[in-house]
């Protein structure tokens, strides 16, 4: 099963999670905890720009003696209909444009916005941490991760990124900072309810780019934001180069003076951003508020819920998304959906017509991404079924989720905890006419 992401090198030195304001002075007068290094990563794949592909950043630095690398996938959108773009403006092959360009220590996504198509600039990326070789995410104690150059161009084509920040600790920026942080659903930071918007503000051009992480001058310091993560593998965002005029809900003569691309530049952590940017902590996801959303299933109609055992309900949007869909399997991506985290969640499916299995996973955050499986279709009918249960003795259930746990799974939960069964189909033919032959959703490579 594959867990992939946007990768960045790391030191081995860790600090203890802290909270609060104290997390945010710990977090500056802290040596950095993995050390993210583009700059001496090989890129061993750069197929993000097909169906189903990545980018893979070799060595990007170390963990428990390992070497990592770091994976970059598609969640959703039609970022492979960049490949003809770059074909018709004669923008160069995807080696020159995705990965990392020759002699740059950031790694680097190019976008292309074009005229009557407001979605074509947005990617909606995926990245996770694996060892050397290996698909299997690897979960992090701690790492820092940082965007650049949020500018504008003359043309009116703007920048912004997308993300929700339950999935992150920290961000910083500095005071005189040029991106403008909003809420996606136009409340108020801290975004509670909804993903948090970094959008830019002031034009830029290619020689204010920056060059290197820890020299940056003081333009590009207002472009830069720095992410803190605990305990994580994986994390999911939306980067969008885009023409405001052509949004639906802008009024007026839509259009913006020259469509063109750009590059959504990373790194693990900026020296002087840490040290000199504003550090905001996320607002936590507790029972009472809502988990952040996500960009919305490609074809919601593709997973049904056609059984609970037990009250508390499941938002399939967010718990099961497709990744890809043929006559014989369908692949999907398993979240918590849930506003809190949850002691067990076990899935019971059938990997092929003569082996069906249950795993569990264990402490699953609010809003995390714990598994990718592969279920084998039925031959009479086009579609698959499996089962996702969870268990609970923190809170996250209540009296009246009495479910019983499939003894396939072997579990050892203790007696009377509450449990929650939902029996989940899944098409594996989109109905969606607009998706079929081009699967939005992507994470399992071929």
């Amino acid at each position: 099963m594959k867990f992939f992401t946007a990768a960045l090198a790391l030191s081995s030195t860790l600090f203890a999670p802290v909270s609060g304001q104290e997390k945010c002075e710990g977090y500056q007068a802290a040596d950095v905890v993995t050390m993210i290094d583009l700059f001496q990563s090989v890129v061993v794949t750069n197929t993000l720009h097909e169906k189903d592909g990545e980018i893979r950043y070799n060595n990007v630095g170390t963990y428990n003696n390992n070497v990592l690398d770091l994976v970059v996938t598609i969640t959703s959108g039609d970022y492979t209909d960049i490949e003809q773009v770059w074909i018709d403006k004669k923008k160069g092959t995807p080696d020159e444009l995705n990965g990392r360009q020759e002699g740059s220590k950031f790694g680097n996504i190019n976008l292309q916005t074009t005229e009557g198509n407001p979605k074509s600039g947005e990617g909606n990326f995926r990245f996770c941490f694996v060892n050397e070789g290996e698909n299997d995410a690897v979960t992090l104690d701690e790492f820092s991760w940082t965007i650049y150059d949020t500018d504008e161009r003359s043309s009116g084509i703007k920048e912004k990124m997308i993300m929700d920040l339950s999935q992150a600790e920290l961000y910083q920026l500095v005071d005189n900072s040029e991106i403008v942080v909003q809420c996606e659903d136009g409340s108020t930071p801290p975004c509670e309810n909804s993903r948090t918007v970094f959008e830019s503000t002031v034009a830029g051009k290619l020689s204010d780019n920056p060059s290197d992480p820890n020299d940056l001058t003081d333009l590009q310091k207002k472009r830069s934001v720095s992410f803190t993560f605990q305990d994580t593998s994986c994390w999911e965002f939306t980067y969008d180069h885009f023409c405001p005029k052509d949004q639906p809900e802008w009024e007026g003569t839509p259009g913006c003076g020259k469509y063109t691309g750009g590059n959504f530049l990373f790194s693990g952590s900026s020296k002087e951003i840490r040290v000199e940017g504003k550090c905001e902590t996320t607002p936590p996801v507790t029972s009472e508020t809502p988990a952040p959303t996500m960009a919305p299933p490609a074809c919601p109609e593709d997973v049904r819920l056609l059984k609970i055992n037990g009250v508390t309900d499941i938002d399939l949007g967010v718990a099961v998304r497709v990744v890809s869909q043929d006559t014989s399997t369908v692949t999907v991506r398993l979240t918590n959906s849930l506003p809190v985290s949850v002691d067990s969640i076990f899935y019971n499916y059938q990997e092929n017509p003569f082996n069906e299995k249950c795993y569990e996973k264990e402490n699953v955050g609010s809003g995390e991404t714990y598994e990718d499986i592969t279920i084998q279709c039925l031959k009479s009918k086009p579609y698959a079924d499996f089962e996702i249960c969870i268990a609970d003795n923190g809170g996250a259930l209540v009296d009246d989720d009495n479910a019983e746990i499939s003894k396939c799974c072997e579990h050892d939960l203790p007696p009377n905890t509450p449990a929650v069964c939902y029996k989940i189909l899944v098409e594996c033919q989109t109905s969606c006419a607009e998706t079929v032959g081009r699967r939005a959703l992507r994470g399992v490579a071929v």
